[in-house]
């Protein structure tokens, strides 16, 4: 019996590329699964910024591939697989051009991908290293490797104090500018004379500052932990952006080791009018270093409320600093209050006090400078905490004369930086814990998301010289409206509209009709 003649089945040009690529995903789901480990080398994408500095430390391994990874080793290398299979479909050509042109695609995407992640890492602080960790707290600091903060010598950290402990007495060669995010405790300052200065109480929303070379101390006798967040002035550190600590007390541990270690106990038995033996019990009663939990038997009732009592210089401690004076003037040079000055108000609360700007349905600024506190004046350091309302805007802006570190502390939004050039230096969702380094000069701006965002801005300076680029006091309201239209070579009904949208808003701007 003889087979009836089959007639070749033809696909028409407008069947042809959908059902080319229906039969290309048939296929595709019919094929063994791919290693999940791919040996990644040029393809790799940039890494988020909470593991950059770890996968820097690793060498390379065996890496779980992502999902473009995936997909472009699928367009490609699967596709030449398949090349042999599509050919009965009369599509090899196509179908092979299609994933070698996809593959391409994708590679190109996550080229630049990663270029955008290699900018961020410019601006973007990632995760901290951890430099001391005890049962009393932790230390975390960010800083070396980090171009942005080298470049503009600062330093920035974190502290977390564990309830019942204490940031043992320490001081710095930094200038130091902080910010209590969350908790309470008691801080105090001790000048290098001997003076003390009256004990603070520290709380959520308070903005301080540490003198270079003052000793300080901070107790943490409440029931939640404290975090603070701190940046340095490290212009006069030999290693620029590195933090230096000096510990009046504590063990022999780390970084953060107790200097009287590096004396014999001769020297300091002789020093200090007591037997060796009193300084060997004095030097190895603290088992740790920086930050200490408090032993509650080592605590008089009473002690904690007897520190809050007005301070008062002993008279030698009195007798020492005017001879310093003295000595400073009998040479021609006026003491100045590094040495001699007793800091009484180093604190100043950024939720509480008036804010400097206010702005309907945007948000409040509120900063503590020169203006406000002596202190900050003497150390050229300034804090600043903004909140912005949901969907409004902090104005595009640059300080002419300070790098600043911006800390996320609450909600999210998005934070744009731009070259002085005018390509894009970082756009970027921000969240709370994020930290962004902003160079001097450097325009930027923040929109708050649909849930608002606070952040604080710290600086290594007390007067901050701010330029703006939207809101009532834009350097655009401010040229003449002939210079406008001739510097952007639009219609002066155009230039009329950008001068007088935000005629009663700065700063903080509300959001627009469209968010």
């Amino acid at each position: 019996m003889a087979l009836p003649r089959l007639t070749p089945f033809k696909l028409q040009p407008p069947l042809l590329l959908p059902t080319s690529i229906l039969l290309f995903l048939i296929l595709l789901s019919s094929l063994p699964s791919p290693s999940p480990m791919l040996t990644v080398h040029a393809m790799t994408p940039a890494a988020e910024p909470e593991s950059q500095a770890r996968h820097a430390a690793e060498p390379e391994a065996t890496t779980p591939a992502s999902e473009p990874q995936l997909l472009a080793w699928l367009s490609v290398g699967a596709a030449a697989q398949l090349h042999q299979g599509w050919r009965w479909l009369g599509v090899g050509p196509l179908m092979s051009s299609l994933g070698t042109r996809l593959g391409k695609g994708l590679g190109n995407k996550a080229g630049e991908d990663g270029e955008e992640e290699d900018k961020a890492k410019e601006f973007l602080a990632g995760k901290p290293q951890v430099e001391v960790e005890s049962s009393g707290g932790r230390i975390e600091a960010w800083g070396a490797g980090l171009k942005r903060l080298e470049d503009a010598d600062i330093s920035a950290a974190v502290m977390t104090i564990e309830p019942e402990s204490m940031s043992l007495p320490m001081y710095s060669n930094d200038e130091e500018v902080s910010y209590v995010v969350e908790g309470e405790a008691r801080a105090g300052l001790i000048s290098p004379e001997g003076i003390r200065t009256n004990v603070r109480r520290l709380r959520k929303g308070d903005a301080f500052a540490f003198p270079r070379g003052w000793g300080r101390w901070i107790w943490n006798d409440g029931k939640e932990p404290l975090r603070i967040i701190s940046i340095a002035d490290t212009s006069k550190e030999a290693h620029r952006g590195r933090y230096t600590a000096f510990s009046l007390v504590g063990a022999q541990k780390g970084k953060f080791g107790g200097i009287l270690h590096g004396f014999s106990h001769r020297v300091l038995a002789r020093a200090w009018g007591v037997e060796e033996g009193d300084v060997q019990t004095l030097l190895q009663g603290q088992k740790d270093a920086a930050i200490v939990k408090v032993d509650p038997g080592k605590v008089a009732s009473g002690d904690l409320d007897a520190m809050d009592a007005p301070a008062a210089a002993s008279a030698a401690a009195a007798a020492a600093a005017a001879h310093t004076d003295a000595a400073a003037a009998a040479a021609g040079a006026a003491a100045d209050s590094e040495g001699t000055v007793a800091f009484g108000d180093f604190v100043y609360n950024l939720i509480d006090e008036q804010p400097s700007i206010d702005t309907a349905r945007g948000g409040t600024l509120t900063s503590a400078n020169g203006f406000k506190l002596p202190v900050f004046r003497h150390l050229g350091v300034a804090a600043a905490r903004i909140d912005l309302m949901p969907n409004a805007v902090a104005a595009p802006h640059w300080l002419s004369n300070s790098a600043t570190v911006h800390f996320m502390t609450r909600g999210s939004g998005r934070f744009e930086i731009t070259y002085p050039d005018g390509r894009k230096a970082l756009r970027r969702r921000v969240n709370a814990g994020d930290v962004i380094v902003v160079p001097a000069d450097f325009p930027h701006a923040v929109v708050a998301s649909g849930e608002g965002l606070e952040y604080v801005a710290l600086s290594p300076k007390s007067k901050p010289k701010p330029g703006f680029l939207a809101g009532s006091n834009s350097v655009y309201s401010a040229l003449p409206t002939a210079v406008l239209r001739a510097a952007f070579n639009v219609d002066g009904a155009l230039v009329a509209k950008l001068q007088g949208s935000r005629e009663d808003e700065y700063v903080i701007l509300s959001p627009t009709k469209g968010g």
